[in-house]
């Protein structure tokens, strides 16, 4: 396994020069208090990375790193996480076929793949986005306010005082 650093703390590393993984680090990085879903998720980055055929030099440790940049709070950050570095990895594969793809068939196949993958990335960020914001959505109202006049930005309640 490659030597990798967490984000948040530079000396801390997954894999210490004795090849023993650092669990803690594993844990945060993944998002989980649970080392057996850690190892999972690593596992699969490791399955889709590291396979002969992705042509990806050390995509490994980018794929993981990938992840660890996306600093994932939960389970499903960081399965969204995997999936996104997946998603970018199969782009820039495929974004490599179209650019020696000769006929237009091997064109016309390798331009719709890239154009799904980019698809799907951007629903992905946009997914870990509304994630993250707990679903919580801001209602912009259009507002004409004249000169020397004021506006109140929020909720506003009036209240029954006395007139």
């Amino acid at each position: 396994m490659n030597r990798l650093t967490a984000k948040k703390e530079p000396q801390a590393t997954i894999a210490e020069p004795s090849g023993e993984i650092d669990r803690e680090v594993l844990r945060r990085a993944f998002g989980s208090s649970s080392l057996d879903f850690a190892n999972a998720l690593l596992g699969q980055v490791e399955s889709f990375s590291s396979a002969p055929s992705s042509g990806q030099t050390g995509s490994n440790s980018f794929s993981t790193e990938v992840v660890f940049g996306i600093e994932p709070q939960d389970q499903l950050e960081a399965m969204l996480a995997v999936q996104m570095s997946a998603v970018h990895l199969a782009s820039v594969k495929v974004a490599a076929n179209l650019s020696r793809a000769v006929s237009s068939r091997e064109i016309d196949v390798a331009e719709k793949a890239l154009n799904r993958l980019a698809r799907t990335y951007a629903l992905q960020m946009d997914t870990l986005k509304r994630y993250r914001s707990s679903g919580q959505q801001v209602v912009v109202k259009h507002v004409t306010v004249n000169d020397g006049g004021q506006a109140i930005v929020g909720d506003v309640t009036t209240g029954g005082g006395k007139q």
